[in-house]
């Protein structure tokens, strides 16, 4: 969670405008996104992340910051994205046409 969390900071700082908010009301849900696409000996607790594993998380997580920017644009143009990833039913939407 935290490095999720450290690269949704950077992408912050790289964004601007709807983009920049974006990536500060996705947190949650971009959590959710990389935690599903990880194989399970990433959540080995007896063991720390190898530098491999950050970097990896890392780009998952971008990756999935851009499709859920892309996704939500197209279904929500109009819709602000803190109340957007507030609604249960849009976030399923986002995700299911994100791993589709």
């Amino acid at each position: 969670m935290r490095i999720v969390d450290s690269k949704l900071s950077e992408e912050q700082k790289q964004r601007d405008g709807r983009e920049k908010i974006f990536a500060i009301h996705s947190n949650r849900l971009v959590l959710h996104l990389v935690y599903k696409a990880l194989p399970e000996s990433f959540f080995n607790i007896s063991s720390d992340l190898t530098s491999v594993q950050i970097n990896e998380i890392q780009a998952v997580t971008s990756k999935f910051l851009k499709s859920i920017i892309s996704e939500t644009s197209n279904l929500y143009p109009n819709s602000y994205p803190a109340n957007t990833f507030r609604n249960v039913t849009k976030c399923q939407e986002i995700v299911t046409k994100i791993l589709n």
